[in-house]
C-alpha cells in the first residue's frame, strides 16, 4: 500500500493531547451540552436586561478590597478582573472585556504582586471608572480616548515587564 504525502503528513500528530486533571473536570463537568441548552443560553445572552454597570462597580469594589489588603493573594486579585473580562462581552460591553483582558494577561504572567503591579491594577480600575463617568457608551464600544488610555496602560505593562 502506498501512502500519499498528504496521508503521511496527517499520520503525524502536530498537537500533544493533554488529559484534564480531576479538578478541572469537577469545575466544568463532563458530557455533551444539548442544543436546547445552547439555544437557551444564547437567547439569554442576547435578550438579557441585567445592569452590567452595577455588576462592574461591584467587581471594582471587590478589586479595591483586595488591593487594600496588606498581603495580596494573586488569585483573589485576578478573580474580579476575570469576571469583568468574561462578562463584559456577554452583557454587551465588549470594550470592558478587551480592556480587562489586557490586565488579566499581564497579571497571569507576573510571578509576584509587587507594589508597582498594584499601582498598575489601580490605574486600570480608576481608568475604567473614569471612562464610565465620561459616557456609559464608551464602556460598550470604546472610543479614541478609551483606546488611548488602554494603549498607555499597555505601555506601562511593557515597562514593568522589562524592569
Amino acid at each position: 500500500m502506498v501512502l500519499s504525502v498528504f496521508e503521511t503528513e496527517m499520520a503525524k500528530p502536530d498537537a500533544v493531547i493533554i488529559k484534564a486533571n480531576e479538578d478541572l473536570k469537577r469545575k466544568i463537568g463532563t458530557g455533551k451540552v444539548s442544543a436546547e441548552q445552547i439555544a437557551s443560553c444564547e437567547s439569554f445572552i442576547q435578550e438579557n436586561k441585567i445592569d452590567f454597570v452595577q455588576f462592574m462597580h461591584s467587581c471594582i469594589e471587590d478589586l479595591n478590597r483586595v488591593l487594600a489588603q496588606e498581603n495580596i493573594d494573586k488569585e483573589a486579585l485576578i478573580n474580579p478582573i476575570m469576571q469583568l473580562k468574561a462578562n463584559g462581552q456577554m452583557f454587551h460591553y465588549p470594550f470592558v472585556s478587551e480592556y480587562m483582558g489586557h490586565l488579566l494577561d499581564f497579571l497571569e504572567n507576573q510571578k509576584q504582586v509587587s507594589h508597582k503591579v498594584i499601582k498598575l491594577v489601580k490605574a486600570y480600575s480608576d481608568g475604567l471608572i473614569a471612562l464610565g463617568k465620561m459616557n456609559i457608551i464608551i464602556l460598550k464600544t470604546g472610543n479614541p480616548k478609551a483606546y488611548e488610555l488602554l494603549q498607555e496602560l499597555t505601555a506601562a505593562q511593557e515597562k514593568l515587564n522589562h524592569d
